[in-house]
């Protein structure tokens, strides 16, 4: 009798790691450091922003995790926003969410490179290389070894967290040091909202963008081997979870350093640690920020190449880029996705403050037309009853119109923004330039082909 086959199995990611990348997938240098810009813009009233913003996450990802469930077994969200708006749908966010991952390859191989500089005297360029070699091999090597890897940076990345609220809470009850009363380092330095409260809705924009990668514990479930349930425990509990680390980091930071003195583009976990006098901070701040930044491109690498392997599959994509390995590692996809990314890295390098510095901000942008294309398809399927027979009206139509209507609140916020508004217009470009594209490809594909691109075999 042959014995079964268990290679594939173990290669493929376990309930842990799909645990442990929900809750540390949005943990990064947004909170680390980016965290620094809004608490400047809005002081305390900062922590409305993430509870609004948390809400909206939290709906979406809720939503779609009304379709896991009522329609289980299509794949990730790409392919439940194909079944409810259509294939176009699914090859228009498939190609913009891997040009948006794409970029952010480069951007955190270069961050990666300058936080090891002190430490690792080459160019950046050659660290960047490197940060991508190392993450590009653990990539191919199998689901199970990135699964892996992200499993031990997550548990850094939350351990951190919990150890500076344990430290700041022991702090400012004044079991140590000598924390001025909080009540003073809230509200004296301007009041709760010191720009007003026009500042909390302008915040929302910055946050949801240091909070994108919640969807990526999505694309993770649907390569476990319990994929349903996976997918549906991830989408229903991570936000929650995660918004809590978010928020009670903040909230402590405001707690212990009046939010004047936080810089931004500096850590204000740094300002903190510094402010308690708790030794070696920097070295801690450093460290911590760097398994965030490797975390996210290890993830970066991951996300692209299941992504472009999906298209490939629909047949929206070239079709050696489906190819995949025993372990179903598409390497072709993985290998292409790495060296696109650090074309963007090194631009970052040559024009830091021109064309880099558009496309990041562009590309943030098209994560809101991506959480529309979710909440859009959900109301869709809805619609056409394919969610009653299992549950899945539960949410709806409310969860859709507060969703959808935030998104569209928050885009219009950003087309307020002087500054931010051009991003916005090159945002809809690349939008427009995808449908396009779909368009002129369309005419080259057969009906039967249209009727299968993104369907549930295509998915398996």
């Amino acid at each position: 009798m042959t014995p079964p086959d268990t290679t594939a199995a173990d290669s493929r990611l376990k309930a842990r790691h799909i645990a442990m990348i929900a809750l540390g997938g949005i943990i990064g240098a947004g909170l680390f450091v980016g965290s620094s810009a809004v608490i400047a813009v809005a002081g305390p009233s900062v922590i409305i922003s993430y509870l609004l913003t948390g809400l909206l996450i939290t709906l979406v990802l809720n939503l779609l995790g009304d379709m896991v469930l009522g329609r289980p077994g299509l794949g990730t969200f790409i392919h439940y926003i194909a079944r409810g708006l259509g294939p176009w749908a699914g090859y228009t966010t498939g190609w913009l969410y891997w040009g948006f991952w794409v970029i952010i390859i480069g951007s955190e191989a270069i961050a990666g490179a300058l936080l090891l500089e002190p430490w690792i005297p080459l160019p950046v360029w050659a660290v960047s290389l490197c940060l991508v070699a190392i993450v590009t091999g653990v990539n191919l090597a199998s689901p199970a070894s990135f699964g892996e890897v992200e499993f031990w940076l997550a548990a850094v990345k939350i351990a951190s967290i919990a150890g500076f609220l344990a430290l700041g809470l022991a702090f400012v009850t004044h079991l140590f040091g000598h924390s001025a009363p909080v009540t003073d380092i809230i509200l004296n330095h301007g009041g709760f909202a010191p720009h007003g409260y026009g500042a909390i809705l302008v915040c929302i924009p910055l946050i949801m963008s240091s909070m994108m990668g919640s969807e990526i514990a999505t694309i993770a479930a649907a390569e476990s081997a319990d994929a349903e349930r996976n997918l549906a425990r991830v989408t229903r509990s991570t936000v929650l979870r995660v918004c809590s680390f978010y928020i009670g980091s903040v909230a402590m930071i405001l707690c212990i350093v009046p939010w004047n003195t936080v810089l931004p583009g500096q850590s204000p976990f740094l300002s903190a640690l510094d402010h308690m006098a708790v030794p070696g901070g920097a070295t801690i701040i450093r460290i911590v920020c760097f398994s965030a930044v490797f975390s996210c491109l290890n993830s970066s690498v991951y996300v692209t190449s299941r992504t472009l392997s999906s298209l490939a599959q629909a047949g929206q994509a070239p079709r050696w880029m489906a190819s995949s390995r025993d372990g179903h590692t598409p390497a072709k996809a993985v290998l292409f996705s790495s060296a696109i990314g650090m074309m963007f890295g090194y631009a970052s390098i040559l024009a830091p403050g021109a064309v880099f510095a558009f496309l990041m901000t562009a590309a943030g942008d098209i994560i809101l037309f991506i959480y529309l294309g979710m909440v859009v398809a959900h109301g869709c399927m809805c619609r056409r009853g394919e969610l009653a027979k299992r549950g899945g009206l539960q949410l709806y139509p409310w969860a859709n119109l507060i969703a959808g209507g935030g998104m569209v609140a928050v885009m219009i916020g950003i087309a307020m923004d002087a500054e931010q508004r051009i991003p916005l217009c090159g945002s809809i470009g690349l939008l427009a330039l995808a449908l396009l594209s779909y368009g002129v490809l369309g005419l080259h594909k057969s009906s039967e082909e249209q009727a299968v691109s993104f369907s549930p075999t295509a998915a398996e």
